[in-house]
C-alpha cells in the first residue's frame, strides 16, 4: 500500500491494476487518492478483489472502470486491456523499475 503510493507519486502510469486488499491502505481509499489526483484521475483503474460484496458497497463499480473478481483468467485481463485500448495497450509490461513477481 505505502509502496504504491510512493510510485503513484513519483510516476502517471498509462494504466493501474489495484488490489483491494493492501498492506497498510484499503484499495478503496488509494483508488480515491487516484481519482483526486489531477495526474492520475482519467487513467483506467482496474481493481482486482476476491469479495465482490466488498467491491459493491465500497461504491469501487462506479469508482474504477473495471472489477475484476478472482480468481480470473489471463484471457479476462487481456480482454479487458483490449476494451480498454482498441489500438494497442501504450503500456511497457514489464517497467525496468517493477522486479519481476518473484522477487516482489
Amino acid at each position: 500500500g505505502d509502496e504504491a503510493r510512493t510510485r503513484l507519486s513519483a510516476a502517471a502510469p498509462d494504466l493501474i491494476l489495484l488490489d483491494v486488499h493492501l498492506p497498510y491502505v484499503s484499495g478503496a481509499e488509494l483508488l480515491q487518492q487516484i481519482r483526486a489526483d489531477g495526474r492520475t484521475a482519467h487513467t483506467p483503474v482496474i481493481v482486482l478483489t476476491a469479495d465482490i460484496y466488498m467491491a459493491k458497497t465500497m461504491d469501487l463499480e462506479g469508482r474504477a472502470n473495471h472489477v475484476l473478481v478472482k480468481s480470473f483468467g489471463v484471457s479476462q485481463l487481456r480482454s479487458l486491456l483490449a476494451r480498454e485500448y482498441p489500438g494497442g495497450a501504450p503500456i511497457d509490461p514489464a517497467p525496468a523499475d517493477v522486479p519481476p513477481p518473484d522477487q516482489a
